[in-house]
């Protein structure tokens, strides 16, 4: 048996036990009636199996069986990140976990009419009024799962914003909304949206990780703002309270808590789960040269919770040609079928592409 010409197992009817190489020796065997099993399989295996059978005594012709095999990691829930503009709204899917994973959108309650599902992880729409305001899900699949985001509101895009010149933004906000979690680029500003009360008289607390950043009552003119944040946090007309310049450190878990003084009803708590990362750096590769094997590695000196991916150039034209992980394992090739490689980083809100290796590196003779 051998996976892309590289021999795993090699049996024979005389012995009894099959010569399995090292790679392979705990997650291979082979059954009474010939059939071989491959435990634990992993993102790694998938590629072309060859087993060719030859019969010894018999004027038999050899037997060749081929398997192509796609091992995938199923998707995780995505989350969904909201970019309001003022001629337009991004929205933005990600799931952390899963390969060779798709996105699609629909409308909630779906419209029963397929013209209203969206493909892609990206979408953008042009603002609503708020009495027309949508909720929106994802949907993350690949061919062996699938799971769906918590619904988005469109109407998080219709909050009154301040003018520019008011608070020195720029036109793009990051929505957060509560009880999901939201992924931020460091340096982004964001808007936690508090539902409006009209006409009510409240206290609004906001905590993060329990340590009280901003405290309010619509019966004074001025939120409590703490030091740590005065330059950086403020509260909106509506209650709605947004946070500029957000860096690694506000990456967590954010409180929102309204108590309601002249009526009685319920205190209001909202939960919002901030997720902030640093975008990453073009990846180099570098490549160690044995005798038996070559490994690949790629590197960003930049960027937090950073995935990487290899990729043959030109592209095979196949997923199962992906191979994830930083580091990557394989057997020399001939001069002749010399291939180069390519390495991407990635996180939730970035992506980078190194330039090429070709194996051809490797080729040079080693000494004996």
């Amino acid at each position: 048996m051998s996976f892309y010409n590289f021999g795993i197992l090699s049996w024979s009817s005389r012995l009894k036990d099959p010569d399995i190489h090292d790679l392979y020796k705990d997650r291979v065997g082979i059954m009474e009636d010939g059939s071989i099993y491959m435990n634990n399989m992993q993102l790694s295996d998938s590629g072309l199996y060859h087993i060719m059978t030859q019969y010894i005594s018999e004027n038999k012709p050899e037997k060749h069986s081929r398997f192509h095999l796609q091992v995938f990691e199923p998707v995780s829930k995505p989350s969904i990140t909201a970019k309001c503009l003022r001629d337009n709204i991004t929205l933005s899917c990600f799931s952390s976990q899963g390969s060779e994973v798709t996105y699609s959108w629909e409308t909630l309650p779906p419209c029963g009419n397929d013209s209203c599902v969206h493909l892609g992880q990206t979408m953008e729409i042009h603002p609503l009024p708020p009495s027309e305001s949508t909720s929106y899900v994802c949907a993350a699949q690949n061919p062996v799962s699938r799971a769906t985001s918590d619904p988005i509101d469109l109407g998080v895009c219709s909050t009154p914003r301040p003018t520019v010149s008011q608070f020195g933004w720029t036109e793009e906000t990051v929505v957060a909304a509560a009880g999901s979690t939201t992924k931020v680029t460091v340096g982004e500003r964001v808007l936690f949206t508090v539902s409006p009360e009209t006409n009510q008289n409240e206290i609004t607390d906001m905590r993060f990780n329990n340590f009280i950043l901003l405290s309010w009552s619509s019966r004074l003119k001025d939120p409590d703002i703490h030091d740590l944040y005065k330059d950086r946090v403020g509260i909106m007309e509506d209650g709605s309270i947004y946070m500029n310049n957000v860096q690694l450190s506000d990456s967590g878990l954010y409180h929102i808590m309204t108590q309601y003084i002249s009526e009685n009803k319920p205190e209001k708590l909202l939960r919002f789960h901030l997720q902030v990362f640093e975008p990453v750096s073009k990846p180099n590769i570098t490549a160690e040269c044995l005798r038996d094997n070559i490994t690949l590695s790629c590197f960003s000196s930049q960027g937090s919770e950073v995935t990487y991916s290899w990729e043959t150039l030109p592209p095979c034209g196949n997923d199962s040609c992906v191979h994830l992980g930083q580091t990557m394992k394989m057997h020399p090739l001939p001069p002749s079928e010399s291939t180069s490689y390519v390495c991407a980083a990635q996180n939730p809100v970035s992506k980078a592409t190194s330039d090429p290796v070709d194996l051809g590196v490797c080729s040079t003779p080693q000494p004996p």
